[in-house]
């Protein structure tokens, strides 16, 4: 989709910016493990099913399996997901679990972490054991809500972008 959207509209997509929120989190923070190398910054907000960065636990769990998966050589290339400026943002108040409890089969991010505000503070420490850093911004008197996270998104985005 990225390189349609690049020959369409004639624009570089070599490295670009991402950002996602709930399932748009879990897909960012599984993008940035298969290519890290094409993103210039990604922003994970409130990812309800959290992707370990052991190689231990398969696939969408873990990363064991990926590069048969999605025949990637070197994935998950730890190093490079190292070099990407990463975000993490999710309201202080986000700690409905009902949508949560329905993963039949839960991995150890899941089990240790029961919502959305401690997954997100599992994976940060998580990826420091890997010497992966994050930025973790918690936004005061909010859920489960996208657009009212975005101010920090944006604050982030720009600061990024203008160095």
């Amino acid at each position: 989709m990225i390189d349609q959207a690049s020959r369409i509209w004639r624009i570089r997509t070599d490295r670009f910016y991402l950002h996602g929120f709930s399932g748009g989190g879990q897909f960012a923070h599984r993008f940035l493990y298969l290519y890290p190398e094409r993103l210039a910054g990604v922003s994970i907000g409130a990812p309800g099913r959290i992707t370990q960065p052991d190689t231990n636990t398969s696939w969408p769990g873990g990363l064991g399996n990926v590069e048969s998966i999605f025949g990637i050589r070197g994935a998950p290339n730890y190093a490079a997901i190292a070099q990407v400026p990463i975000q993490l943002v999710v309201g202080e108040d986000d700690r409905n679990t009902s949508l949560l409890q329905l993963a039949k089969k839960r991995n150890k991010a899941e089990a240790e972490a029961e919502n959305r505000v401690e997954r997100i503070q599992w994976l940060k420490s998580t990826w420091e054991e890997y010497a992966i850093g994050s930025e973790l911004a918690t936004v005061q008197g909010v859920g489960h809500d996208g657009i009212k996270c975005l101010a920090p998104v944006e604050e982030w985005f720009v600061r990024l972008i203008r160095g």
